[in-house]
């Protein structure tokens, strides 16, 4: 079967297909593998239907891809933008298709599966230049945020043989107004999310919780690498502490990437830590020498994200985005607008990179 979506124009009728099963698709969405896969192609049947079937039965019609500028990676060999799709008559040599008894013609695009790879398809009829049809089609970027903590309890793990931390439900507290680290993380979460959803460009993004529960770190990872990120975002807020109480000096964002001895893809991560330190701090400055850190965080651990030597499609950084211990800062955060404003600044750093690498 075949999910569809219908666009009518210019006298012809285009349907865009994805096989049922797969991610939800939009009108002009090239469908990416998920989990994502090395050297992965995003792809879309499109079928024209021309009316009236008797008449145009026969006739034969031309496909044209034309890609936008910045294209990003290639096709696998033996793999090209205009494909047959079987049981529908396609020549690949002159791109085009003779016209079913039913007064379809179908055939399959294919890009790399890279974020925002776009361009437009057009069909036209061979005999007659003003029946015909336009569609623009579009990889789209996949972001996953993690609202970190949660819920009411501790998450603990074994590991050889032994019970420990995993994740907590709550850390930093509002050191002027109480609020919670967790609950600060979920909306700011939502926030970013609602940012992202105004881009004009084509996007999927996905929270690893939207309610208030705790998840397991591995478990937050994979929850990326299962909706075929190319982002993971962990959203923190942090706290200081000098001999055992509050320390209300340290202030401003700091950005966490996994260890260089346990990270395939350091220089990815670090840009992509840098272009969203870059906009915070230029928005909240800070008193901290250490931007961007490296840590052994699990909720970044490459394995879990799917990441590898041979491929590693998922940057990952963890945002402490800024110190409830600081009164100033928590008294900033406590501003819903202030919030947008911060919200607003990462998902642009997030559409910068997106934009950019790999």
């Amino acid at each position: 079967g075949f999910a569809t979506v219908r666009i009518v124009v210019s006298g012809a009728e285009l349907s865009l297909h994805a096989p049922d099963g797969r991610v939800e698709v939009g009108s002009g969405e090239l469908v990416r593998p998920v989990p994502a896969v090395p050297n992965g192609v995003a792809e879309r049947i499109v079928a024209v239907q021309l009316h009236p079937a008797s008449f145009w039965s026969g006739k034969q019609v031309m496909w044209q891809f034309q890609d936008q500028a910045g294209v990003r990676g290639a096709l696998p060999a033996g793999r090209s933008r205009l494909e047959a799709v079987p049981g529908a008559d396609f020549t690949p040599a002159t791109r085009q298709s003779v016209v079913a008894a039913d007064g379809t013609a179908r055939v399959r695009i294919a890009m790399p599966s890279v974020a925002f790879n776009r361009g437009q398809l057009t069909v036209s009829a061979v005999d007659s230049n003003l029946v015909g049809a336009t569609v623009p089609l579009e990889v789209p970027g996949i972001v996953a945020i993690d609202p970190g903590h949660g819920g009411g309890f501790q998450i603990f793990r074994r590991i050889g043989g032994q019970c420990r931390e995993d994740s907590s439900s709550n850390n930093a507290t509002g050191i002027a107004t109480g609020t919670l680290e967790k609950d600060l993380t979920l909306d700011l979460a939502f926030r970013v999310r609602e940012a992202l959803g105004r881009s004009p460009r084509l996007l999927r993004v996905f929270l690893s919780r939207d309610t208030d529960v705790n998840l397991p770190l591995s478990d937050r990872a994979r929850f990326a690498r299962f909706k075929g990120a190319d982002i993971m975002l962990c959203i923190h807020f942090n706290a200081a502490e000098q001999n055992g109480a509050p320390d209300p000096g340290p202030h401003g964002p700091v950005v966490f990437i996994r260890r260089a001895n346990s990270n395939v893809n350091l220089a990815e991560d670090r840009a992509l830590a840098d272009r969203i330190s870059a906009r915070l701090r230029a928005l909240r400055p800070s008193n901290r020498a250490d931007h961007v850190v490296e840590a052994g965080f699990a909720v970044l651990n490459d394995p879990d994200l799917g990441n590898n030597q041979g491929h590693h499609p998922s940057r990952a950084v963890l945002l402490e985005t800024d110190f409830l211990t600081n009164q100033a800062a928590d008294q900033f955060f406590g501003n819903a607008n202030n919030r947008s404003t911060i919200a607003n600044a990462i998902a642009e750093a997030l559409m910068e990179d997106l934009a950019l690498q790999p």
